[in-house]
């Protein structure tokens, strides 16, 4: 990965210090060559990684407004172009012409002392919360886009397919909001680590059928594909925001049309940040029980060896690029 140097702020743009970089498997994936996006040739080497950042602006640009330096921010990973048909309706996260820093496009990514970004592809974090927990809302941003599309009540059962960084968000979330909520996971211990969220864990052997009013899956797995036209009541609300390449044979969609079943794709959460972080200044949604490992920048290769490896009881890695008061 190259080092790149930051360039003068643009008129819309602002330079921001990073200080907290957060990794996960889309980095493992990109890292270790196995990305989807390296294959289609949307990335290439070498490349600056890092969509998940906060960090403080120290530079504005002269058109900037609402931002100033000194303030603290968190990034959002995806460079949208504004103009085209999905952008001047609002849907950002459909614009055929973005970037996603780090990880494909023409936007390095924030593992570097600093970046020069559009001042919209920020938000600005409250006082009361740390830039180390603001680090984890653009993976939150997905769960809430989830949770938003889906809309449970407390009345409702709720199901998370996954353990990872994504389904401890939900379990947080979904309890915050009075739902009772079941964890469908393969890993022992991610089934201890959402268990002492307060959710109910089970194995996936051990679903039962037309039990479950939403379902998150967070997992893009074979297995969870499998689960959902089982576990699902009828009318359930599914929100998929996992990605997998992995296939399924015998498959059909005849169960859910005949379950009346509302099955929504969830491409980021692009319009959440402030609810997310609402959400952590309430304490609705706790970042560092999530959080396992904190390596300093010079770190950053060992950083990805405890991501690749999977021996951490939690499942987030950060890096450290600088300390808060630099």
């Amino acid at each position: 990965m190259r080092p790149q140097a930051t360039r003068l702020p643009l008129p819309h743009e602002i330079v921001v210090a990073v200080h907290y970089v957060g990794l996960c498997g889309t980095d493992v994936e990109l890292v270790t060559g196995v990305s989807p996006f390296i294959a289609d040739g949307r990335q290439s080497y070498p490349f600056v990684l890092g969509h998940e950042w906060s960090g403080i602006i120290v530079e504005v640009g002269s058109a900037v407004k609402g931002r100033s330096v000194g303030d603290r921010v968190v990034g959002h990973p995806f460079i949208t172009c504004g103009t085209c048909a999905r952008c001047r309706v609002g849907h950002l996260n459909q614009c055929q012409a973005r970037s996603e820093m780090g990880v494909w496009g023409f936007a390095p990514g924030a593992a570097q002392s600093t970046i020069t970004i559009p001042a919209s592809n920020t938000s600005l974090v409250p006082d009361s919360v740390p830039l180390q927990d603001a680090v984890l809302a653009e993976p939150a941003v997905t769960v809430m886009e989830s949770i938003h599309v889906t809309e449970p009540t407390v009345g409702d059962k709720c199901a998370v397919i996954g353990s990872g960084t994504l389904a401890q968000i939900a379990v947080q979330l979904l309890r915050a909001q009075g739902c009772t909520v079941t964890v469908f996971a393969r890993s022992a211990q991610g089934r201890a680590g959402v268990q002492a969220m307060g959710a109910s864990v089970r194995a996936p052997q051990d679903a039962g059928a037309d039990e479950f009013d939403v379902v998150i899956d967070v997992s893009g797995a074979a297995y969870a594909t499998e689960l959902l036209p089982i576990i699902c009541a009828p009318g359930a609300r599914i929100a998929l925001a996992g990605v997998s390449a992995e296939t399924v044979s015998n498959f059909s969609l005849g169960g859910f049309v005949l379950k009346n079943v509302q099955l929504t794709g969830i491409l980021h959460g692009i319009h959440q940040y402030l609810r997310v972080l609402a959400a952590m200044e309430t304490g609705a949604l706790r970042p560092s029980e999530m959080v396992d490992t904190v390596r300093s920048f010079a770190e950053l290769p060992h950083a990805m060896e405890d991501v690749i490896s999977g021996n951490r009881q939690r499942p987030k890695v950060l890096v450290h690029v600088r300390g808060e008061g630099i």
